[in-house]
């Protein structure tokens, strides 16, 4: 099973997020984070991955993180828990990026402000 979403861009914020709803609860194997690909890829960084029966980020379970940053048109694979016989389950998986911008070049990323985007989302994983 795998789930799309194409060509995201957040606003400007602390902590920019993007739920994806995947219809059916699912085990979440994991998210692949394919970067922009002009030259703003180092934007995605410090990358929170949740998933839960709930959009809500404080009820969700972590799946994943990463640090980063990353780097134009790279792809980021974050695994869920891979511990034998312990899945992430949800219907929703949320990335958000958890840690205040490291950017000082770039008049955007005033005060720590984030932006979230990447050209797309694969969310792998099963139906329960």
């Amino acid at each position: 099973m795998d789930f799309y979403k194409k060509l995201f861009h957040s606003d400007f914020e602390l902590y920019p997020w993007l739920t994806v709803d995947l219809g059916a609860l699912s085990i979440v194997k994991n998210v692949v984070l394919y970067t922009r690909s002009d030259d703003h890829g180092r934007w995605l960084h410090s990358v929170e991955i949740r998933a839960g029966n709930s959009s809500v980020w404080s009820e969700m379970n972590m799946c994943g993180r990463f640090l980063g940053p990353s780097q134009t048109g790279e792809i980021q694979t974050i695994e869920c828990d891979t511990r034998p016989l312990l899945h992430v389950y949800g219907s929703y998986v949320t990335v958000k990026i958890v840690r205040p911008n490291y950017i000082t070049d770039d008049p955007s990323a005033s005060g720590g402000k984030n932006a979230l985007g990447f050209r797309e989302i694969v969310v792998n994983g099963l139906y329960a």
